[in-house]
């Protein structure tokens, strides 16, 4: 990124560590900047670097920023997108530069001959990765649920031949509201998992649960097997609807009496802004006469 700044002629100084925000890091502060940037004369801008991650940056980071950080313009350069469908107010004095924006700006000075760039040297033994093969620490595989030697054991077919293989899912990133009884709201964000093989959604409590994908074959679904953000909204209202307890004061010839009452709280489909990132289920191509896939959260088996 500094590199990056240098051929873009901004003259980075220093600027004191202790004001970084969780998830921003300082780059340093500049008196100017270029016009494409910023197309005025604001005076220094502080210049931040967003490191690459799982999830989305949500309007909650944004809003957590702009009350952490020090008071001035800033500029991100970020490895992560926005949030789907989530959109930086002018007013916070932000510029947003994304992954897609950073590597076109990055492409341009190649061509131009002001950055050079060079092929990793490939490892002794290292094999080709095929189209339908991955190998990224930012592509997550849920934990599987069965362990295949037990599961193949118990039906007898122990001595079949398996292969690993990843199944094509996604997780959703829903940020929202849930109304009370009295129309009271309160704003929350949920990790949803999309299971098409076991047309299956499932909330995720901690995404940091999941772990790095392996370099295997990846199996897609058919298309119609997922769901449209539409449809997902009304589907997820079962799972993210909650039941709370409260406490009302009732007055009667006796006195005062306080009971508690369960109260819904419901998902509000029309607050919600959703964006979703390629995981992957766990499996094995089970080789009988007619292959088929093993789910490794499920224990079911699928044509595909």
């Amino acid at each position: 990124m500094r590199d990056l700044l240098s051929i873009l002629r901004v003259n980075l100084r220093d600027y004191p560590k202790e004001n970084e925000v969780n998830g921003f890091t300082i780059l340093g502060m500049a008196d100017s900047v270029p016009d494409f940037v910023i197309n005025t004369d604001i005076g220094p801008v502080i210049i931040w670097h967003a490191p690459a991650g799982l999830l989305p940056i949500t309007g909650s980071e944004i809003t957590r920023f702009t009350i952490d950080a020090p008071e001035g313009f800033h500029w991100i350069l970020s490895q992560r997108d926005l949030q789907g469908g989530y959109e930086i107010d002018e007013s916070l004095k932000i510029v947003f530069w994304s992954p897609e924006k950073i590597a076109k700006c990055i492409g341009e000075s190649v061509i131009a001959g002001d950055l050079y760039a060079r092929l990793a040297p490939k490892k002794k033994n290292e094999n080709t990765i095929g189209k339908n093969e991955i190998h990224s620490p930012q592509t997550k595989t849920l934990r599987p649920q069965l362990d295949l030697s037990s599961w193949m054991s118990q039906r007898g077919l122990s001595g079949l031949v398996s292969t690993p293989i990843l199944l094509e899912a996604k997780l959703w990133f829903i940020e929202g509201e849930i109304t009370g009884p009295n129309g009271e709201s309160e704003k929350c964000s949920w990790n949803i998992t999309e299971d098409p093989w076991s047309n299956k959604i499932s909330v995720i409590d901690n995404i940091e649960d999941l772990q790095d994908s392996l370099r295997l074959r990846i199996i897609s679904p058919e298309e119609s097997g997922w769901l449209s953000a539409d449809n997902l909204k009304e589907s997820v209202g079962s799972l993210l609807n909650v039941r709370r307890k409260s406490e009302i004061q009732e007055e009667n010839q006796s006195g005062s009496v306080r009971s508690m009452l369960l109260q819904r709280w419901s998902f509000d489909k029309d607050s919600a802004i959703m964006s979703d990132k390629r995981i992957f289920v766990p499996g094995w191509i089970i080789h009988f006469e007619e292959e088929k896939v093993l789910h490794g959260l499920n224990g079911r088996m699928y044509s595909f």
